[in-house]
This record gives structure tokens, C-alpha cells and sequence, in this order.
């Protein structure tokens, strides 16, 4: 694939002259994405999802640098499940020094918005690298959402998201621990914790046929499922597994940028790898609890928890380290239980199993459910930046 010249392709520069659309005033969003779209699906799935029953979504994921990519290549690909969703793929070659890669990535923006006439949108971001190639868009309205706070090791990239929350119009915010750290940088900071897909969860209510990769493990059963990341607490898991044989650690999600080799092995830990989103409820229905083992050393204090109503719904009990975000509202609510070591999680969890019927909390979780579900997220959303777009 040759090459493209920005001159080429030119952005729409003449935001007062764009035509409007209905009553949204875009029909397009650029979603600068931070992880795949066919990765374990979460928010921004869940989000970009919604917004693609109205507007055309571009799911831009992170460009990629191959040594076998001779020229800079772009793939559009239109979602079969979500119609007016494509997910837009960039590789380049890996000889490419910093500044010209950006200006490459530019360039195949550009050529997108001219191929797919895109003049009248707005974009979201996920990665604040991004911003380094999208200097040349002229939005309506841009949308920065904080799903994860960035890591004091990285100064570089603090900055970078500084420069793009300066630059945006709304900024959300995954959790209210991350809404207090952010709530000052700027004026229009609203806070979204990670939502569910109710009627999806809820099927794990019932017993559902067992998926055939855990069919021959024993009970009693502890689950969990998500990124296997720095921020997991192997040593809970180890000293856990070591101290209760007799229970069942099972774990779903892939392993990223850790060692592999050094996550506990033991007979009844049991890593199943990485599972597609519409299988999660056949799992979770045959586990007796979950499990939430966040490192409290690794994670930062603004660690969200986005897994937890996902459970809930499922009326599967929970045990987890005491995140903030954890702790408030959930613990707050009785609808969690918290652990700081592995004497207070085996009491914990045992206390769990010991009981099913649990009518009362039950009612609390359908209760909290009530006001909790991605569509209700997205419209909530969906208003502001109807009020932030630029006429």
C-alpha cells in the first residue's frame, strides 16, 4: 500500500460550516481506542456499541509497527453484529522514527475521513497518545474517558494526558476514587463507573450447561475472570491455593505483560484462558463465589473495580481486597465482603459458602441494579455531549 499525503486527504478545517445532522448535530464518532476491539470486552465495547445505534463509530484501535510492513496500511472493517461500527486497523513499519510515524498515522486519518466522508463528528478518546496524530481533526466535540489512572512511572505519558484533557471538551471518569483525582483538571468532569449489561449477567442466575473446559473441575469453586496483569495479587492467589486445597481457583482472561512463569501453579488452580464475552454467564452460573485479588502494593488507590456489579448480578458472593472503590459503595452496601491478608480471606470465603439462601441480599443487589445498565450509562452521556457540540 502506497503511501498517503495529508495535502491529499484534507481534514474539514470549517467547523461553522458543517452541515447538521437531526437533532445530534454529528453522526460520526472517532473512538481513539487503548485496547482491541476483539479483547476482553469492556467499556469501551460496551459504549461504542451504544453509540453506533445513532452515529457512524470508527473503533481506531493503537497503531501497530511490524518489520515485515514496508509501507503504512489501513484496514476498515464493518462489525457483522453492530451495524454503522468498523474497526479500523493501522500497521507501520517498525524502521519509523517517532515524528514520522505520527505524521504517517495523519496521513491515513485523513484518508479515511475522505473515503468515508467524515465531516461531521466528534472524537472520544481512550489512549492520550493519540493526540501526537490527531493535531489535524477539527471535531465537534471531544470526549476523553479515564477508564485507568495513568502510572506515576510513566511522566511522559502524565503529561500527554494533561495536554489532552486541555484540549477536550467533557472528560468521564471510571469510579469516584478517579473522579476525586481528576476533578479539578477540569470544568466539566463527570463521573461513570463501569456499568453492566444486566439481562446478559442475570442468566448465570440459573444453572447453565457447563462449558466442557470446566466440567471436570471439582467444587468448591472460586472465580474470577478479566486481565491477568501486574495489578493481581499472585501471592494471595498463591497462599490461598496452599493453604485450601481442597478449593477450586479458577481463572479467566488472558495474561498481559507479566512473567507467565510466575503465576502460582498448583493442582487446583486453574487458568482457562481467555473466553469470548457471550460465554461468561456458563462459567460464572457453575462457580459457587467470585474472587477480586487486586494487589494493594501494585494497583494504584484509584484501582476501579469493574467486574463487581457483573457478579453481583449474577448473585454469585463476593470476596475482595479492600479497593476504595470497592469499599464504597459496595462493602458500604453489604453486597461485598473485604479481605486485607489470607487468614481474613479464607474466613471470608468460607463464611460465604457456608450459606445459599440469601434473600436479602438478593433484594439489595436488585435494588442497586435498578439504576445500573450500559444503556443507562450511555444516554446519561449521550446528553452532555449533545450539550458540548459545537454548532
Amino acid at each position: 500500500m502506497t503511501s498517503f499525503e495529508t495535502d491529499d486527504y484534507s481534514f474539514p478545517h470549517e467547523k461553522q460550516i458543517v452541515e447538521v445532522h437531526e437533532e445530534d448535530n454529528i453522526d460520526t464518532l472517532l473512538c481513539f481506542a487503548h485496547i482491541q476491539w476483539e479483547s476482553v470486552f469492556q467499556r469501551p465495547q460496551h459504549l461504542m456499541s451504544h453509540a453506533a445505534k445513532k452515529w457512524r463509530v470508527f473503533y481506531m484501535e493503537e497503531p501497530t509497527f511490524e518489520e515485515t510492513a514496508e509501507e503504512p496500511e489501513m484496514s476498515v472493517k464493518e462489525l457483522s453484529k453492530h451495524k454503522n461500527l468498523y474497526v479500523v486497523q493501522m500497521k507501520l513499519p517498525q524502521a519509523l522514527a517517532t515524528n514520522e510515524s505520527n505524521k504517517r498515522i495523519t496521513e491515513l486519518l485523513a484518508r479515511l475521513c475522505h473515503d468515508y466522508k467524515i465531516e461531521n463528528y466528534g472524537t472520544w478518546y481512550y489512549a492520550p497518545s493519540s493526540i501526537h496524530y490527531t493535531s489535524a481533526l477539527y471535531p465537534r466535540v471531544a470526549v476523553y474517558d479515564c477508564v485507568n489512572p495513568i502510572r506515576t512511572r510513566q511522566p511522559a505519558l502524565i503529561d500527554t494526558e494533561n495536554e489532552l484533557i486541555s484540549q477536550t471538551d467533557l472528560v468521564f471518569v471510571n469510579g469516584q476514587t478517579l473522579y476525586e483525582a481528576k476533578r479539578n483538571w477540569h470544568p466539566q468532569v463527570y463521573n461513570f463507573p463501569s456499568s453492566i449489561e444486566k439481562a446478559h449477567f442475570m442468566q448465570a442466575r440459573i444453572e447453565l450447561p457447563e462449558p466442557a473446559d470446566q466440567e471436570e473441575i471439582l467444587y468448591p469453586r472460586l472465580g474470577m475472570y478479566g486481565a491477568i496483569d501486574e495489578c493481581f495479587d499472585v501471592e494471595m492467589l498463591r497462599a490461598l491455593a496452599d493453604r485450601r486445597p481442597d478449593w477450586q481457583f479458577i481463572l479467566i482472561g488472558p495474561i498481559v505483560d507479566i512473567d507467565e512463569r510466575t503465576l502460582p501453579k498448583a493442582e487446583n488452580i486453574h487458568y482457562l484462558g481467555e473466553k469470548p464475552y457471550q460465554e461468561l454467564p456458563s462459567y460464572i452460573s457453575n462457580w459457587n463465589m467470585a474472587l477480586m485479588l487486586v494487589s494493594t502494593e501494585k494497583a494504584t488507590n484509584v484501582h476501579s473495580p469493574t467486574r463487581t456489579p457483573e457478579y453481583l448480578a449474577a448473585f454469585k458472593p463476593i470476596v475482595a481486597t479492600p479497593v476504595a472503590d470497592v469499599l464504597s459503595p459496595y462493602q458500604e452496601m453489604g453486597l461485598v465482603s473485604t479481605a486485607a491478608d489470607v487468614y481474613e480471606f479464607e474466613a471470608a470465603i468460607e463464611e460465604a459458602l457456608s450459606y445459599d439462601k440469601r434473600k436479602e441480599w438478593k433484594k439489595k443487589i436488585d435494588d442497586f441494579l435498578k439504576t445500573h445498565s450500559w444503556d443507562i450509562t450511555w444516554q446519561q452521556m449521550r446528553h452532555l455531549i449533545k450539550t458540548h457540540i459545537i454548532a
